[in-house]
């Protein structure tokens, strides 16, 4: 079969599960007991209950006469199946199917149990039905009462854990953690000896008690007012004590100057802003240009035109100073390929 069929007949038997659910739903939300079954019959002029007709009266029943209270495993069974068929990707994990295979089978047996210690008299709960029944006798006449329950409760504990993917001792850890985070916000208790007893206070006569002479305190001069502590006399260390400043220092050269200011003025007519080089200040680490626009440009086009000209001139990176304070240019930044040492020798001199 095709690709094509495969997933038609997915489809087909996920509808099918899907009617099956909710048909199981249905008949078992409306279950009674007076209506026909297959091992018992209506009383004669009985009007069937079942929301799902007589077809409902006898599925319901015959799901509680085979599982109990644990029929309602049955619209999720059906509920799980249409999901696998109708989405490919839903592919549970193989220990959570594992998982609620173990709890789908003591669910019946500990409804029996608990049906046999009459803990469901009154209710109108049901226990076991025929799959309880046969498999808690068989663990009880091998376990007795004490292993059966052993037995049992480990199974739905792993089970559970196994379904849900939990971890018990995570959350013993959280139980104990948020037990101290509580017991930390509440105010101490006050211990029994501390709340019975009291302080002991003496009464104190007018003969006995003094009255205590007053300290004498000595006044403190006030601090005299218009004084200024006088500067320290002393000697600036000599100059010589700094590395001295080389008498060959290479700089930018005036064909360098002159290769740049026209590669600036060329990257300027390239984004459609006309205009020149007025002058070049060359420093130790940087060179600033100062670039008078044509009439007409706005100074914020060349504003944002940093990384333009950075990837243009090839340069680490590019500052505009627009406009230069009182002058009618632009300062155009642009570090040299050769950074000079400043000496603070130089600048003290």
């Amino acid at each position: 079969m095709t690709t094509d069929g495969n997933k038609l007949l997915r489809e087909i038997c996920a509808l099918l599960c899907a009617l099956a659910l909710a048909l199981a739903t249905i008949a078992l939300f409306s279950y009674s007991p007076q209506d026909p079954g297959l091992n018992h019959q209506a009383a004669a002029g009985h009007a069937t209950q079942n929301l799902a007709g007589v077809f409902g009266a006898y599925l319901a029943g015959f799901l509680v006469d085979l599982c109990g209270g644990a029929a309602w495993l049955w619209p999720v069974f059906f509920a799980c199946g249409a999901a696998v068929l109708f989405f490919p990707t839903f592919r549970p994990l193989w220990w959570r199917w594992l998982g609620g295979g173990i709890l789908a089978v003591c669910t019946p047996i500990w409804l029996e149990f608990l049906a046999t210690q009459n803990v469901f008299s009154g209710t109108g709960l049901y226990g076991g039905g025929f799959v309880g029944r046969s498999l808690l006798g068989l663990l009880i006449q091998a376990l007795g009462n004490i292993g059966f329950v052993l037995v049992a409760t480990c199974l739905a504990l792993i089970g559970l854990q196994l379904l849900l993917n939990i971890s018990y001792r995570s959350w013993a850890h959280k139980i104990v953690q948020w037990r101290t985070e509580v017991h930390d916000l509440l105010p101490p208790r006050a211990t029994a000896h501390e709340q019975t007893e009291k302080p002991k206070t003496t009464a104190s006569t007018p003969s006995q008690t003094k009255p205590r002479a007053p300290k004498s305190t000595k006044p403190t001069p006030a601090p005299a007012h218009g004084t200024a502590e006088t500067p320290a006399q002393g000697m600036l260390p000599p100059l010589d004590l700094l590395a001295s400043v080389p008498t060959s220092r290479s700089s930018v050269s005036k064909a360098k100057l002159e290769t740049l200011s026209q590669a600036l003025t060329a990257c300027f007519a390239d984004f459609g802003i006309q205009g020149e080089v007025q002058g070049a200040q060359p420093g130790p680490v940087i060179t600033m240009f100062e670039f008078k626009p044509a009439p007409g440009i706005k100074v914020s086009r060349i504003a944002n035109m940093s990384d333009d000209l950075a990837l243009a001139l090839k340069a680490r990176a590019v500052r505009i100073v627009a406009p230069l304070p009182g002058r009618d240019t632009v300062g155009i930044e642009i570090p040299n390929e050769k950074r000079q040492t400043v000496y603070l020798r130089e600048i003290l001199e």
